[in-house]
């Protein structure tokens, strides 16, 4: 646990208002921890170290206008180079899985059916002080940190890449820059149109680069390659990876790393999967209303949420969704920015560069 003297509990509202009660919860800090991470690996490059819990502290960030004990998010503070830095994170960065299971609970005991909206307010309780662990936390003797490549610049190293934004076009809503090559994109295309009417996915490679930019530093991922995952469990809306599918994707990796030795430094940076969102609409539909339906709009689902946080949560890992519509097979980019899963801007490489 890292350093906060505070209890948290979400307040949920139903629909029309209706008060669902406080709950107390624990705070899934994996993501701001990992976050923190990510903010030394740019500062400090190569020389930066694991990080345990207790190696950096957070102080709540209540809300401007309703004081305590309403909670709109944390501030995290760190060591870099013997200097601090903070990172602020929002709720959904550390309650999204307690508020799912809040949910889920509400409809088991019939409070709300399936499909209503519940809403939530988190508040956070002084405990006081918490005890600095006097162990070396498990994180920092397993953890193992990406190698990260030196790179003279993103244009430099990336010549030709054309950026894609998110629907929202926000700038500020790179957490870093996503490079991908054109004929990956084609190739995981081809493979989501060839699965037709149920999802179909696998891993991505790739590596950590960082370089200088307006006299600071930044990490960019590069995406390499993919790994098509084999004997999943997939449907018209769901694509689970088994043991087998783990199993067989871990085969691969070795094969391609013995292949070609300039290979070993490549890691999973995330993974990729399909929405065959053009079945998503009855046939008796007319084609010019199924092409602006807002059901085949690229999304991450809850379940894809839940898979990207539990496998891959690290904040440099990302998600890219090929959503398989009518008016056409799209790509989107998913990463985690202040902890928070969302979809963020890319840049695409020019084929065979």
């Amino acid at each position: 646990m890292p350093r906060f003297p505070y209890r948290l509990a979400l307040i949920l509202t139903g629909p029309e208002n209706e008060d669902l009660g406080q709950h107390p919860i624990e705070p899934d800090w994996v993501p701001v921890r990992e976050s923190v991470q990510f903010e030394l690996l740019r500062r400090d490059g190569i020389s930066v170290t694991p990080i345990g819990e207790e190696d950096y502290s957070l102080t709540p960030i209540f809300s401007t206008e309703s004081g305590g004990p309403w909670l709109e998010g944390v501030n995290a503070i760190a060591d870099s180079d013997g200097q601090q830095f903070s990172l602020d994170f929002p709720n959904a960065a550390f309650v999204r899985p307690a508020s799912r299971l809040l949910s889920a609970r509400m409809v088991a005991e019939k409070k709300v059916e399936t499909g209503d909206l519940i809403t939530y307010r988190a508040v956070a309780y002084p405990i006081g002080d918490v005890p600095t662990p006097g162990q070396p936390s498990p994180f920092t003797e397993v953890a193992i940190l990406p190698p990260i490549h030196e790179i003279a610049g993103l244009d430099a190293t990336f010549p030709g890449a054309v950026r894609v934004e998110t629907d929202a076009g926000d700038d500020a809503a790179e957490p870093f820059p996503i490079l991908v090559s054109h004929d990956l994109i084609e190739e995981i295309k081809a493979a989501s149109e060839a699965a037709d009417t149920v999802e179909t996915g696998g891993l991505l490679l790739g590596r950590l680069h960082r370089y200088e930019d307006s006299d600071t530093h930044r990490l960019a991922v590069e995406i390499t390659a993919q790994i098509h995952a084999q004997y999943t469990e997939a449907s018209n809306t769901s694509l689970r990876f088994t043991d087998e599918t783990w199993s067989a994707a871990n085969h691969a990796l070795r094969l391609r790393k013995s292949a070609v030795d300039s290979l070993a430094a490549e890691i999973v940076i995330g993974w990729w999967h399909s929405h065959p969102a053009r079945t998503w609409c009855p046939e008796a539909c007319p084609l010019e209303n199924r092409l602006t339906c807002p059901k085949q709009a690229p999304f991450f689902s809850s379940d894809d949420l839940t898979l990207h946080r539990e496998v891959f949560p690290k904040a440099h890992q990302l998600g890219l969704l090929v959503n398989v519509a009518d008016a056409g097979t799209t790509v989107s980019a998913y990463a985690a920015n202040r902890g928070v899963v969302r979809q963020v801007p890319y840049r695409v490489t020019p084929a065979n560069s």
